[in-house]
């Protein structure tokens, strides 16, 4: 799955603030269906049909966050962010992968409950599986670390010498990554990325408002359209 997502800083936080607005949005939208009160899905919904013939996959993604990048003077700058991917069995053309708002945890209540049961803490920095310097082997002995960002690595204490292979060189390659970052005239650079990235993602949206719109009329069963009254003229 691609995880270099690339949302502007406005629409993170819209999604962000999406999960604390307190009320609940959709009160007169749960009185149009009925849910299966084992796993929490519609079984059926005036709106959306039947929840259960979708697949649906939570995951924590590293997304680019073009301001904080511009503030560190070029240096990229990821934070976490929940996503959701549904699909239709036998249908590998129509695929919905966007950030959890409410209304995604508010359709699949149980599997995000249970999602984010097991989740770990977000974090702000360049994640180590972006960085192709670094081995899988030695991402995931610096994860069994509690290590997840360059930052952190670069950041470490001598003291973790003791209990980690090539200590002293990853983190040196992690202070020279970030020095290179800041002596790249990373300004100009990241402004000129902020403006094609947001022309990318607005294309981006559209195409997934249309499949999505596709997958809907999929699974909602049309009406059947009344036949042509004849001409008995």
């Amino acid at each position: 799955m691609n995880t270099n997502n690339n949302l502007t800083d406005a629409e993170l936080q819209i999604a962000i603030a999406n999960f604390s607005n307190g009320a609940n949005r959709f009160a007169e939208d749960e009185k149009r269906g009925v849910r299966d009160q084992r796993t929490g899905r519609f079984i059926q919904h005036a709106d959306y049909g039947a929840d259960t013939k979708l697949n649906v996959q939570f995951s924590v993604e590293p997304v680019l966050s073009k301001l904080e990048t511009y503030l560190a003077g070029g240096v990229p700058k990821y934070v976490d962010m929940d996503f959701i991917t549904i699909t239709i069995p036998g249908d590998n053309g129509l695929v919905i992968h966007t950030p959890v708002t409410d209304f995604y945890e508010w359709r699949f209540p149980n599997e995000y409950e249970d999602f984010k049961k097991g989740q770990d803490a977000a974090i702000t920095g360049t994640p180590l599986s972006l960085w192709p310097a670094m081995q899988p082997a030695q991402i995931a002995e610096l994860k069994h670390q509690g290590i997840r960002t360059i930052e952190q690595l670069a950041e470490l204490s001598d003291s973790a010498a003791g209990v980690m292979r090539g200590f002293y060189q990853m983190k040196n390659k992690a202070k020279q990554f970030l020095d290179d970052a800041k002596d790249k005239n990373a300004t100009a650079v990241v402004r000129v990325q902020m403006e094609e990235q947001a022309e990318r993602h607005a294309a981006e949206m559209k195409a997934m408002e249309d499949r999505f719109t596709a997958m809907l009329a999929q699974v909602i069963p049309k009406e059947k359209k009344a036949k042509p009254t004849e001409d008995l003229g």
